[in-house]
Protein backbone atom coordinates (compact mmCIF):
# COMPACT_ATOMS: atom_id res chain seq x y z
CA UNK A 1 0.00 0.00 0.00
CA UNK A 2 1.17 3.22 -0.86
CA UNK A 3 0.24 6.57 1.35
CA UNK A 4 1.69 9.44 -1.26
CA UNK A 5 1.90 13.13 0.21
CA UNK A 6 -0.44 14.59 -1.46
CA UNK A 7 -2.69 14.14 1.58
CA UNK A 8 -0.07 16.41 3.66
CA UNK A 9 2.10 18.11 0.72
CA UNK A 10 5.69 18.35 1.59
CA UNK A 11 5.82 15.36 3.97
CA UNK A 12 7.60 11.97 3.77
CA UNK A 13 5.88 9.53 1.24
CA UNK A 14 4.98 6.24 3.21
CA UNK A 15 5.32 2.52 1.32
CA UNK A 16 3.34 0.19 3.79
CA UNK A 17 4.43 -3.42 3.74
CA UNK A 18 1.27 -4.59 4.32
CA UNK A 19 -1.80 -3.12 6.09
CA UNK A 20 -0.58 -1.70 8.97
CA UNK A 21 -2.88 0.71 10.25
CA UNK A 22 -6.15 -0.21 11.80
CA UNK A 23 -9.31 1.22 12.60
CA UNK A 24 -11.63 3.34 11.16
CA UNK A 25 -10.74 5.08 7.95
CA UNK A 26 -10.32 8.47 10.17
CA UNK A 27 -8.15 6.22 12.63
CA UNK A 28 -6.15 4.88 9.83
CA UNK A 29 -5.62 8.75 8.16
CA UNK A 30 -4.58 10.00 12.03
CA UNK A 31 -2.19 7.09 12.00
CA UNK A 32 -0.32 7.32 8.78
CA UNK A 33 -0.49 11.27 9.65
CA UNK A 34 1.13 10.69 12.68
CA UNK A 35 4.00 8.72 11.23
CA UNK A 36 4.64 11.29 8.64
CA UNK A 37 4.84 13.59 11.46
CA UNK A 38 7.42 11.89 13.45
CA UNK A 39 9.34 10.71 10.27
CA UNK A 40 9.73 14.16 9.02
CA UNK A 41 11.05 15.71 11.99
CA UNK A 42 13.28 12.95 11.88
CA UNK A 43 14.48 13.77 8.78
CA UNK A 44 14.59 17.13 8.66
CA UNK A 45 18.45 17.73 9.19
CA UNK A 46 19.14 15.19 6.05
CA UNK A 47 21.09 17.24 2.95
CA UNK A 48 18.63 18.53 0.21
CA UNK A 49 18.23 15.53 -2.26
CA UNK A 50 18.01 13.09 0.57
CA UNK A 51 15.22 10.74 -0.40
CA UNK A 52 12.11 11.23 1.99
CA UNK A 53 10.47 7.78 1.06
CA UNK A 54 9.92 5.40 3.82
CA UNK A 55 9.06 1.37 3.57
CA UNK A 56 7.04 0.85 6.94
CA UNK A 57 6.34 -2.63 8.25
CA UNK A 58 4.79 -3.50 11.37
CA UNK A 59 6.18 -5.14 14.22
CA UNK A 60 4.98 -6.65 17.61
CA UNK A 61 3.91 -4.72 20.05
CA UNK A 62 3.07 -7.13 23.10
CA UNK A 63 0.34 -6.88 24.61
CA UNK A 64 -0.11 -3.51 25.38
CA UNK A 65 -2.67 -2.56 21.89
CA UNK A 66 0.25 -0.03 20.62
CA UNK A 67 0.92 -0.32 16.88
CA UNK A 68 5.01 -0.97 16.95
CA UNK A 69 6.35 -0.26 13.20
CA UNK A 70 9.87 -0.22 11.60
CA UNK A 71 10.68 2.49 8.91
CA UNK A 72 13.22 2.24 6.65
CA UNK A 73 14.16 5.21 4.33
CA UNK A 74 14.73 3.69 0.76
CA UNK A 75 17.27 5.53 -1.05
CA UNK A 76 16.35 7.81 -4.03
CA UNK A 77 18.11 7.20 -7.26
CA UNK A 78 21.53 7.88 -7.43
CA UNK A 79 21.56 8.68 -3.03
CA UNK A 80 24.55 6.73 -2.44
CA UNK A 81 23.71 7.40 1.43
CA UNK A 82 22.24 5.20 3.75
CA UNK A 83 20.16 6.20 6.78
CA UNK A 84 19.23 4.37 9.98
CA UNK A 85 15.71 2.85 10.88
CA UNK A 86 13.92 3.77 13.20
CA UNK A 87 10.67 2.56 15.19
CA UNK A 88 7.64 4.61 15.61
CA UNK A 89 5.15 3.23 18.30
CA UNK A 90 1.77 4.41 17.95
CA UNK A 91 -0.28 4.40 21.15
CA UNK A 92 -3.57 6.68 22.89
CA UNK A 93 -2.21 9.96 23.74
CA UNK A 94 -2.38 8.99 27.35
CA UNK A 95 0.03 6.25 27.13
CA UNK A 96 2.21 8.33 24.86
CA UNK A 97 2.48 11.37 27.40
CA UNK A 98 3.32 9.10 29.99
CA UNK A 99 5.75 7.23 28.11
CA UNK A 100 7.73 10.06 27.22
CA UNK A 101 7.45 11.85 30.55
CA UNK A 102 9.07 8.49 31.61
CA UNK A 103 11.88 8.64 29.03
CA UNK A 104 12.29 12.00 30.24
CA UNK A 105 12.56 12.04 33.93
CA UNK A 106 13.99 8.27 34.52
CA UNK A 107 15.37 7.30 31.01
CA UNK A 108 17.51 9.59 28.94
CA UNK A 109 20.19 10.59 31.82
CA UNK A 110 19.98 7.09 34.15
CA UNK A 111 19.84 4.36 31.64
CA UNK A 112 23.23 3.96 29.38
CA UNK A 113 23.01 4.93 25.74
CA UNK A 114 24.11 1.56 24.80
CA UNK A 115 21.45 0.03 26.77
CA UNK A 116 18.45 1.24 25.76
CA UNK A 117 16.76 2.82 22.22
CA UNK A 118 16.98 6.65 22.23
CA UNK A 119 13.99 8.46 21.49
CA UNK A 120 14.31 10.67 18.71
CA UNK A 121 10.98 12.45 18.48
CA UNK A 122 7.44 12.64 19.73
CA UNK A 123 4.02 14.32 18.52
CA UNK A 124 0.57 13.98 19.06
CA UNK A 125 -3.02 14.36 18.38
CA UNK A 126 -6.14 14.60 20.06
CA UNK A 127 -6.52 11.23 20.46
CA UNK A 128 -3.22 9.32 19.50
CA UNK A 129 0.78 10.10 20.27
CA UNK A 130 3.67 8.72 18.18
CA UNK A 131 6.75 8.68 19.81
CA UNK A 132 10.39 7.68 17.19
CA UNK A 133 13.05 5.71 18.32
CA UNK A 134 16.38 4.43 17.11
CA UNK A 135 15.71 0.80 15.54
CA UNK A 136 18.48 -1.39 18.01
CA UNK A 137 17.65 -4.98 16.10
CA UNK A 138 19.65 -6.19 13.35
CA UNK A 139 19.18 -6.19 9.38
CA UNK A 140 17.23 -8.85 8.80
CA UNK A 141 12.85 -8.41 8.67
CA UNK A 142 12.36 -10.05 11.93
CA UNK A 143 13.65 -8.16 15.30
CA UNK A 144 15.24 -10.94 17.40
CA UNK A 145 14.26 -11.01 21.26
CA UNK A 146 15.67 -12.23 24.43
CA UNK A 147 12.59 -14.42 24.28
CA UNK A 148 13.61 -15.79 20.93
CA UNK A 149 17.37 -16.70 22.27
CA UNK A 150 15.61 -18.05 25.41
CA UNK A 151 13.51 -20.06 22.84
CA UNK A 152 16.06 -21.87 21.14
CA UNK A 153 17.75 -22.82 24.22
CA UNK A 154 20.74 -19.79 24.64
CA UNK A 155 21.13 -19.27 28.18
CA UNK A 156 24.59 -17.35 27.23
CA UNK A 157 22.63 -14.17 26.35
CA UNK A 158 20.37 -13.93 29.53
CA UNK A 159 23.32 -14.13 31.19
CA UNK A 160 25.43 -11.79 29.46
CA UNK A 161 22.28 -9.68 29.42
CA UNK A 162 22.56 -9.65 33.87
CA UNK A 163 25.98 -8.68 33.81
CA UNK A 164 25.55 -5.83 31.08
CA UNK A 165 22.65 -3.93 31.82
CA UNK A 166 22.38 -4.38 35.77
CA UNK A 167 25.74 -3.63 36.48
CA UNK A 168 25.85 -0.28 35.40
CA UNK A 169 22.45 0.84 37.05
CA UNK A 170 24.40 0.47 40.12
CA UNK A 171 25.52 3.91 39.55
CA UNK A 172 22.13 5.45 38.66
CA UNK A 173 18.54 3.72 39.33
CA UNK A 174 20.08 1.33 42.12
CA UNK A 175 22.61 3.72 43.68
CA UNK A 176 22.27 2.82 47.48
CA UNK A 177 21.41 6.66 48.26
CA UNK A 178 18.20 6.51 45.44
CA UNK A 179 16.90 3.54 47.21
CA UNK A 180 14.02 4.20 49.71
CA UNK A 181 12.05 2.11 52.26
CA UNK A 182 8.27 1.89 51.70
CA UNK A 183 5.94 0.28 53.86
CA UNK A 184 3.76 -1.52 51.90
CA UNK A 185 4.51 -4.11 49.23
CA UNK A 186 1.11 -5.48 49.17
CA UNK A 187 -0.35 -2.61 48.18
CA UNK A 188 2.26 -1.99 45.83
CA UNK A 189 1.26 -5.34 43.91
CA UNK A 190 -2.94 -5.14 44.69
CA UNK A 191 -2.79 -1.57 43.36
CA UNK A 192 -0.71 -2.89 40.02
CA UNK A 193 -1.73 -5.69 38.80
CA UNK A 194 -4.94 -6.93 40.97
CA UNK A 195 -7.26 -4.24 40.57
CA UNK A 196 -10.68 -5.22 40.97
CA UNK A 197 -12.54 -8.09 43.22
CA UNK A 198 -13.98 -10.06 40.03
CA UNK A 199 -9.69 -10.79 38.85
CA UNK A 200 -8.27 -11.57 41.78
CA UNK A 201 -11.14 -14.29 42.57
CA UNK A 202 -10.80 -15.59 39.26
CA UNK A 203 -6.94 -15.97 39.67
CA UNK A 204 -7.29 -18.62 42.27
CA UNK A 205 -9.26 -21.24 40.73
CA UNK A 206 -7.25 -20.68 38.01
CA UNK A 207 -3.93 -21.62 39.99
CA UNK A 208 -5.77 -24.30 41.96
CA UNK A 209 -7.14 -26.18 38.90
CA UNK A 210 -3.77 -25.86 37.55
CA UNK A 211 -2.04 -27.65 40.62
CA UNK A 212 -4.58 -30.06 41.00
CA UNK A 213 -4.32 -30.36 36.53
CA UNK A 214 -0.36 -30.77 36.81
CA UNK A 215 0.62 -31.78 40.31
CA UNK A 216 -2.13 -34.02 41.73
CA UNK A 217 -3.19 -30.98 44.29
CA UNK A 218 -5.86 -32.02 46.77
CA UNK A 219 -8.17 -29.04 47.97
CA UNK A 220 -7.27 -28.23 51.97
CA UNK A 221 -9.33 -25.92 54.11
CA UNK A 222 -6.51 -23.50 53.96
CA UNK A 223 -5.40 -23.89 50.26
CA UNK A 224 -3.99 -27.19 48.70
CA UNK A 225 -1.98 -30.58 49.52
CA UNK A 226 0.72 -31.72 47.20
CA UNK A 227 3.02 -34.48 47.94
CA UNK A 228 1.00 -34.76 51.65
CA UNK A 229 2.52 -30.59 51.75
CA UNK A 230 -0.18 -28.35 52.70
CA UNK A 231 -0.05 -24.80 50.60
CA UNK A 232 -1.85 -22.04 51.75
CA UNK A 233 -4.53 -19.87 49.30
CA UNK A 234 -2.41 -17.43 47.20
CA UNK A 235 -5.02 -15.05 47.48
CA UNK A 236 -5.02 -14.87 51.33
CA UNK A 237 -1.46 -14.95 51.65
CA UNK A 238 -0.99 -11.84 49.33
CA UNK A 239 -3.45 -9.98 49.60
CA UNK A 240 -5.46 -10.40 52.77
CA UNK A 241 -2.27 -9.83 54.91
CA UNK A 242 -0.93 -6.56 56.73
CA UNK A 243 1.71 -4.61 54.98
CA UNK A 244 4.86 -5.95 54.24
CA UNK A 245 8.19 -3.15 53.98
CA UNK A 246 10.19 -3.39 50.76
CA UNK A 247 12.77 -0.98 49.16
CA UNK A 248 11.92 0.88 45.85
CA UNK A 249 14.19 2.15 43.67
CA UNK A 250 13.87 3.47 39.49
CA UNK A 251 12.82 0.19 37.57
CA UNK A 252 11.97 -0.44 33.77
CA UNK A 253 8.71 -1.73 35.04
CA UNK A 254 8.13 -4.21 32.19
CA UNK A 255 11.31 -6.29 31.66
CA UNK A 256 9.80 -9.09 29.72
CA UNK A 257 12.07 -10.63 27.68
CA UNK A 258 9.92 -9.75 24.77
CA UNK A 259 11.46 -5.97 25.26
CA UNK A 260 15.22 -7.23 25.03
CA UNK A 261 16.35 -6.62 21.74
CA UNK A 262 19.52 -8.40 20.32
CA UNK A 263 21.14 -6.69 17.48
CA UNK A 264 23.62 -8.79 15.10
CA UNK A 265 26.36 -8.38 16.92
CA UNK A 266 25.03 -9.86 19.73
CA UNK A 267 24.71 -6.35 21.98
CA UNK A 268 20.99 -6.21 23.70
CA UNK A 269 19.02 -2.90 24.30
CA UNK A 270 15.58 -2.84 26.66
CA UNK A 271 12.49 -1.01 24.91
CA UNK A 272 9.39 0.36 26.14
CA UNK A 273 9.10 2.42 29.05
CA UNK A 274 5.56 3.08 29.54
CA UNK A 275 5.73 1.59 33.19
CA UNK A 276 9.37 2.89 34.07
CA UNK A 277 9.14 4.45 37.36
CA UNK A 278 9.75 3.88 41.14
CA UNK A 279 9.11 0.36 41.50
CA UNK A 280 9.53 -2.60 44.37
CA UNK A 281 13.65 -3.04 43.67
CA UNK A 282 13.22 -6.91 43.04
CA UNK A 283 10.20 -6.51 40.34
CA UNK A 284 11.89 -6.29 37.43
CA UNK A 285 14.04 -9.51 38.53
CA UNK A 286 11.62 -11.24 38.88
CA UNK A 287 9.96 -10.45 35.64
CA UNK A 288 12.88 -11.59 34.06
CA UNK A 289 12.25 -15.34 35.83
CA UNK A 290 8.67 -15.46 35.13
CA UNK A 291 9.82 -15.07 31.04
CA UNK A 292 12.01 -17.89 31.77
CA UNK A 293 9.68 -20.20 32.99
CA UNK A 294 7.89 -19.31 30.17
CA UNK A 295 10.01 -19.41 27.33
CA UNK A 296 12.44 -22.36 28.52
CA UNK A 297 12.48 -24.46 25.64
CA UNK A 298 12.53 -27.78 27.74
CA UNK A 299 10.01 -30.42 28.34
CA UNK A 300 10.17 -32.10 32.00
CA UNK A 301 7.61 -34.10 33.79
CA UNK A 302 5.63 -32.43 35.99
CA UNK A 303 6.96 -33.99 38.48
CA UNK A 304 10.43 -32.83 37.48
CA UNK A 305 8.71 -29.53 37.22
CA UNK A 306 7.46 -29.39 40.96
CA UNK A 307 10.66 -30.33 42.40
CA UNK A 308 12.97 -27.90 40.20
CA UNK A 309 10.64 -24.93 41.23
CA UNK A 310 10.91 -26.88 45.19
CA UNK A 311 14.53 -26.83 44.91
CA UNK A 312 14.74 -23.34 43.41
CA UNK A 313 12.58 -21.65 46.58
CA UNK A 314 14.58 -23.31 49.11
CA UNK A 315 17.68 -22.42 47.58
CA UNK A 316 19.01 -26.41 47.53
CA UNK A 317 21.33 -26.35 45.20
CA UNK A 318 21.05 -30.07 43.87
CA UNK A 319 19.32 -28.50 41.24
CA UNK A 320 22.37 -26.32 39.65
CA UNK A 321 23.14 -28.90 36.66
CA UNK A 322 19.97 -28.37 35.12
CA UNK A 323 20.51 -25.24 32.53
CA UNK A 324 16.82 -23.86 33.61
CA UNK A 325 17.34 -23.78 36.81
CA UNK A 326 20.62 -22.12 36.08
CA UNK A 327 18.50 -19.54 34.85
CA UNK A 328 16.87 -18.58 37.59
CA UNK A 329 19.68 -18.84 39.77
CA UNK A 330 21.84 -16.43 37.42
CA UNK A 331 18.68 -13.78 37.91
CA UNK A 332 18.49 -14.17 41.87
CA UNK A 333 22.66 -14.43 41.98
CA UNK A 334 21.68 -10.69 40.35
CA UNK A 335 19.24 -9.80 43.05
CA UNK A 336 22.16 -10.78 45.81
CA UNK A 337 24.52 -8.41 43.69
CA UNK A 338 22.53 -5.81 43.47
CA UNK A 339 20.16 -5.80 46.47
CA UNK A 340 21.18 -8.11 48.81
CA UNK A 341 18.38 -10.45 48.30
CA UNK A 342 18.74 -13.67 50.45
CA UNK A 343 15.93 -14.72 52.14
CA UNK A 344 14.26 -11.00 51.56
CA UNK A 345 10.65 -11.65 52.42
CA UNK A 346 9.80 -9.40 49.58
CA UNK A 347 11.66 -11.06 47.18
CA UNK A 348 9.13 -14.08 47.49
CA UNK A 349 5.94 -11.86 47.42
CA UNK A 350 6.93 -10.97 43.94
CA UNK A 351 7.80 -14.23 42.69
CA UNK A 352 4.23 -15.23 44.03
CA UNK A 353 2.42 -12.15 42.57
CA UNK A 354 3.46 -12.12 39.89
CA UNK A 355 3.09 -15.89 38.88
CA UNK A 356 -0.39 -15.53 40.66
CA UNK A 357 -1.37 -12.20 38.27
CA UNK A 358 0.35 -14.91 35.03
CA UNK A 359 -2.99 -16.81 35.37
CA UNK A 360 -5.08 -14.50 33.53
CA UNK A 361 -2.28 -15.61 30.40
CA UNK A 362 -4.42 -17.74 27.96
CA UNK A 363 -1.76 -18.52 25.82
CA UNK A 364 1.29 -20.36 27.78
CA UNK A 365 1.83 -23.77 26.93
CA UNK A 366 1.58 -26.35 29.80
CA UNK A 367 5.08 -26.78 30.53
CA UNK A 368 4.85 -22.56 31.36
CA UNK A 369 1.92 -22.96 33.29
CA UNK A 370 2.85 -25.96 35.94
CA UNK A 371 6.64 -23.86 35.84
CA UNK A 372 4.18 -20.79 37.09
CA UNK A 373 1.85 -22.75 39.63
CA UNK A 374 4.99 -24.14 41.20
CA UNK A 375 6.87 -21.58 41.54
CA UNK A 376 3.61 -19.53 42.64
CA UNK A 377 2.50 -22.01 45.12
CA UNK A 378 6.46 -22.72 46.34
CA UNK A 379 6.96 -19.08 46.79
CA UNK A 380 3.27 -18.63 49.09
CA UNK A 381 4.73 -21.79 51.18
CA UNK A 382 8.61 -19.58 51.89
CA UNK A 383 6.03 -16.80 53.22
CA UNK A 384 4.76 -18.63 55.74
CA UNK A 385 7.76 -20.72 56.35
CA UNK A 386 7.51 -24.28 57.21
CA UNK A 387 8.11 -25.59 54.07
CA UNK A 388 8.04 -29.88 55.31
CA UNK A 389 4.60 -29.77 56.42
Amino acid sequence: MHYSDQYSPGMPDIHLMGDVPSGTHDEQEETLLLMQRLLAEHGSDAPRGISRIFAVQKLTGGRSGALVVKATPVPAHGDGSARPSVVLKITSCVDGLEEKANYDRYVHQGLPVGARAALLGFAKTQEHAGLCYTFVGGDGPKVDTLTDELRRGDTRSLTRFLTDFFQPLRNTWYNPRAIVQESDVVGRYRDRYFSGEARTHWNEPTLLACARRYFAAEQSEVGCRVDGIIFPSPRKVLLDRGAVPYRACVIHGDLNTDNVIVADDGSMKVVDFLKTGRGHVYEDLVALEASVRINYPSEPSFGEIWNTERMIATDTRTDRDDPYARCIHAVRATAVDCFGYPNDEAYHFAVAAIGFRLMQAQDLSHAARARITASALWAAKMLVGDTQH
